[in-house]
């Protein structure tokens, strides 16, 4: 099954993500905010810069594309529950994961980094309390897309 190799591919990148978004929602955040405001602000900022390698950009970006391709190969097969659980899970990610990302989370990220001059108090209280928010959406959209990801095996794993 063509399919087989692209769901593989989308179940392990959404199950990456969702580990990823899920450790910034349980440990870091809290982790951050207990160093205090200016810690808080120099570490977010140097990790948003760091983050951003191609092995982040492949698995973030990847995912949605071993999605898309797994629809693709499923519905050409007519294997159509793996379709619509796949297609699913692109929309989820899509929507809750790469959206969320570019239009809130990133804009958060570099309005933190142009915020060396501003009371470190205020600017960390700014940020989180909006960026922790959808980054909840961001772990339970990824959740979501792993999840529909598994039940997409379960017809390919009844196939043979």
């Amino acid at each position: 099954m063509v399919c087989t190799v692209f769901l593989l591919a989308a179940t392990y990148g959404s199950a990456l993500m969702m580990g990823f978004f899920a450790t910034w929602s349980v440990a870091v955040l809290p982790g951050l905010d207990a160093t205090g405001a200016q810690a808080a602000v120099r570490v977010m900022t140097s990790v948003n810069q760091t983050v951003l390698t191609p092995a982040f950009a492949t698995v973030f970006f990847g995912t949605p594309l071993a999605l898309v391709l797994a629809s693709v190969a499923s519905a050409a097969e007519g294997a159509w529950v793996v379709t619509a659980a796949c297609t699913a899970a692109l929309f989820l990610y899509g929507l809750g994961v790469v959206c969320v990302t570019t239009t809130v989370n990133v804009p958060l990220n570099d309005a933190l980094s142009r915020a060396h001059g501003d009371d470190p108090e205020a600017a960390w209280l700014r940020f989180a309390t909006r960026w922790r928010p959808w980054n909840h959406v961001r772990a339970v959209s990824a959740t979501a897309a792993f999840s529909l990801c598994l039940v997409a095996w379960h017809p390919i794993a009844l196939s043979g």
